[in-house]
């Protein structure tokens, strides 16, 4: 990312040196702060405003999506055991202890019946 370009696009390329002066690059500008925007000289406020805004942009499209996360959408190794699969354990109804409840109580995961898991 040119942080040149993306100060032009916002309507800010007067700010392209200063930018440039402070050592602002993609690393450090998710970080940056209103503090930050007023030490390197951009003064006015609606300016830091512009700024901030479109630097809580560029956050939200680096992260990955929570739609696609909590749909499981999300790219995965087939390979890798993944932490959050689904498992849906068997329940019979009943009341009486069952076999896994048993086997959870002693450690004994042998009787454990579960389904559609990956």
């Amino acid at each position: 990312m040119d942080i040149g370009d993306w100060l032009r696009s916002l309507g800010l390329g007067q700010y392209e040196a200063a930018f440039r002066e402070n050592e602002i690059n993609e690393q450090v500008l998710p970080r940056l702060t209103q503090e930050n925007l007023k030490e390197i000289g951009v003064g006015p406020v609606g300016h830091r405003r512009i700024l901030l805004e479109a630097i809580t942009a560029l956050r939200e499209e680096s992260r990955p999506s929570n739609a696609a996360a909590a749909s499981g959408s999300g790219k995965r190794d087939p390979g890798v055991d993944a932490p959050n699969a689904d498992i849906k354990v068997a329940f019979d109804g009943s009341m009486e202890p069952s076999s896994a409840s048993k086997a959870a109580r002693t450690g004994n995961s042998s009787n454990w019946r579960v389904a559609g898991g990956r």
